[in-house]
């Protein structure tokens, strides 16, 4: 394989936009064998876009959801299973847009801190802060509107999963602080 090959962006337009794999080769000038040889190798999955967003708008080159927002679009729909409907669709893309707004915010901020100086010397809160709040706020009680929480399913009367069937991330992070290993 030549050098110089961007396989995460070619990763990326392959898994999160329904480009056929010929443009995305030559765009990228290498062959569309190269791709479909690297996808088996490393087990890429395409996302099946008619089946997560009915709304052409929102994928693809100039859409505005992202591959994380389209992942978790589909996640949202297979917890609401039976209780989805394309009904709910604008409200799952706002939550799932304002997720991936969320994290992207986050990484500014903990690439470039909390807080910012003025040009005076002035320490102030980072923008960004707020934005990842706003963005925050905003999911949060779009999955109260959704049933994404256990407090919101009982309130909708819709099934609940027992504790115990899934372990969480703060299971995971309360046994690895028992280990007394970093987290």
């Amino acid at each position: 394989m030549a050098k110089g090959i961007d396989w995460v962006n070619i990763r990326d337009e392959y898994e999160s936009t329904d480009t056929p794999i010929r443009e995305i080769a030559r765009r990228n000038d290498i062959t569309h064998g190269a791709i479909q040889r690297r996808a088996k190798k490393e087990h890429w999955v395409r996302i099946d876009i008619d089946a997560v967003v009915t709304d052409k708008a929102l994928v693809g080159k100039k859409g505005i959801l992202g591959r994380v927002a389209i992942r978790k679009i589909e996640e949202i729909k297979e917890i609401l299973g039976s209780n989805y409907s394309p009904l709910d669709e604008p409200l799952v893309v706002s939550f799932a847009l304002n997720y991936e707004k969320w994290i992207a915010a986050q990484k500014i901020i903990q690439d470039k801190g909390s807080t910012v100086i003025s040009e005076k010397g002035s320490v102030y809160i980072s923008p960004y802060e707020n934005l990842a709040k706003m963005y925050e706020n905003t999911f949060i009680k779009i999955s109260s509107m959704l049933g994404l929480n256990v407090a919101s399913r009982k309130r909708l009367s819709l099934p609940t999963k027992s504790d115990t069937e899934e372990v969480s991330l703060f299971d995971i992070t309360k046994d690895l602080l028992e280990c007394d290993v970093d987290v």
